[in-house]
């Protein structure tokens, strides 16, 4: 399935290759909105919250318009979801799922600890498995983390295959042809 996307960062759509290098920038997520959701679901994806740039709430310069962009379509949205209360607050302003990626993965990663289980089970208990989308975005094969500036050392079919218990849907990336 082709889904559109719209990535924020610093309060603006961008594109960004490699998700380093900045391609196009636009000031309009609503427009943009309003055209991809004429063809079905849109992926927001908040580049800062996946960076880490929050505030001491959790907050980035993109919360705001993000919150405003969910009561406009079928949107699910990940980028900085670390914490089965920010899952939820999305779900209640009216994203249909919540993307998961670096928070899915242990922090030290070995053979029988791939995946951070006990925050998954949390997150499943909270808002259902058919919420969940979990990313398995891949850099030379390895899961990549933190808005794709690490690798996991999780191999891509590895940490799928694990992932798959906790979500309706993974979401994949080769990083290095994005």
């Amino acid at each position: 399935m082709v889904i559109s996307s719209i990535d924020m960062k610093d309060g603006k759509v961008v594109q960004l290759k490699n998700g380093k290098d900045l391609v196009l920038e636009r000031d309009n997520p609503l427009e943009l909105m309003q055209e991809f959701n004429k063809y079905g679901e849109v992926a927001i994806i908040d580049l800062d919250g996946a960076f880490g740039n929050t505030n001491p709430k959790g907050n980035t310069a993109n919360s705001e318009t993000i919150k405003s962009l969910i009561r406009h379509g079928n949107v699910r949205v990940g980028g900085g979801i670390r914490d089965v209360k920010k899952a939820k607050e999305l779900i209640s302003l009216g994203a249909e799922k919540i993307i998961i990626g670096s928070a899915a993965f242990s922090k030290n990663p070995s053979e029988d600890n791939i995946l951070n289980t006990a925050f998954l089970e949390e997150l499943v208990t909270a808002i259902g498995k058919q919420r969940i989308i979990i990313s398995v975005d891949a850099i030379n094969g390895n899961i990549a983390i933190k808005g794709w500036t690490e690798t996991s050392g999780v191999p891509l079919i590895q940490g799928a295959k694990a992932a798959e218990k906790y979500a309706s849907e993974l979401l994949f990336t080769c990083v290095e042809r994005e």
